[in-house]
């Protein structure tokens, strides 16, 4: 068995494209772990560890104040921001649990993905004839983010008749992103 030391593999036209072989039909490829890093970073995973109360007609950013994940710590959990440090494509995704309270009727909820201060994606759900008055709000885009400046957050809007308590969202909501490319 042999050893090949290389700096760079090129296709023989360089002018990039073709396709470079690695192996044969049957054979398997081993990659060491930590030759291929950071795919799908920086990516995040935090959650409410309690509930969060959303006040009537008013826009409440949610403050998804624990982490599961965060490979580049790039998630603040006191203002429920993504700022990630790379530039490139991001898969982002959320989803929240709502209750009104007692004697409360929430109407709708909207929920939205914010680049900045620019929504990128929004969902609703219309409580009106639910009778429970729980449900859930989830939502997903891709984001082209500058790895500077841009950040990501989540926020909710809600309207109804309501008494006491408004609507909570439940603990266990959630918020992630990761990297896809450049």
């Amino acid at each position: 068995m042999s050893d090949l030391f290389v700096d760079n593999i090129k296709h023989q036209s360089s002018q990039g494209s073709g396709t470079i072989t690695i192996g044969a039909s049957g054979e398997s490829v081993t990659v060491p772990n930590g030759a291929l890093s950071g795919q799908n970073y920086p990516a995040f995973s935090a959650y409410l560890s309690s509930s969060q109360s959303i006040s009537d007609s008013t826009t409440t950013t949610i403050i998804y104040n624990a982490e599961q994940l965060d490979t580049d710590n790039c998630y603040d959990t006191s203002t429920g921001k993504f700022t990630p440090t790379t530039a490139g494509k991001y898969f982002v995704t959320f989803s929240a649990v709502g209750q009104s309270g007692n004697n409360s009727n929430a109407d709708f909820i909207f929920g939205y993905i914010k680049k900045n201060t620019t929504t990128v994606a929004y969902s609703i759900v219309d409580f009106r004839s639910n009778p429970g008055r729980s449900g859930s709000i989830t939502n997903s885009a891709i984001v082209s983010m500058n790895g500077t400046t841009d950040f990501l957050l989540t926020q909710i809007y809600v309207t109804g008749n309501f008494s006491g308590s408004g609507l909570q969202v439940d603990a266990n909501s959630n918020f992630n992103a990761y990297r896809i490319g450049a």
